[in-house]
């Protein structure tokens, strides 16, 4: 699942470079602004800096495979020829097939 908010933090990404696999850590918080602001999310930090959050619609399907005390997580940045030509890094937590059940279309960004 790809992040929102990674544009923000390219440089610590592309440190990395394209197809690396990472340990990050994940932490429960609220998202800080937009449409969804106040919604629950989980924070996903990389060497101790945030690098992106799960959108309101990806944390309703996957609320209940993150442990509310946080956690540390297998996570990778692709190597796609289209991010290599525009000269980005992206960041992909991996995570099972969430609960459609408690999903809403609604809330697709």
């Amino acid at each position: 699942m790809n992040l929102t908010g990674d544009p923000e933090h390219q440089g610590i990404l592309s440190r990395y470079g394209y197809d690396a696999w990472l340990w990050v850590t994940i932490r429960r918080g609220a998202i800080r602004t937009g449409s969804h602001a106040g919604e629950a999310t989980c924070y996903v930090r990389l060497d101790g800096q945030e690098v992106g959050f799960l959108s309101a619609h990806q944390m309703m399907t996957h609320s209940g495979q993150l442990p509310a005390d946080g956690t540390v997580m297998l996570a990778h940045i692709p190597n796609s020829s289209d991010d290599r030509n525009r000269h980005r890094w992206r960041l992909r937590i991996q995570l099972p097939e969430g609960d459609a059940e408690n999903a809403s279309d609604s809330d697709v960004p």
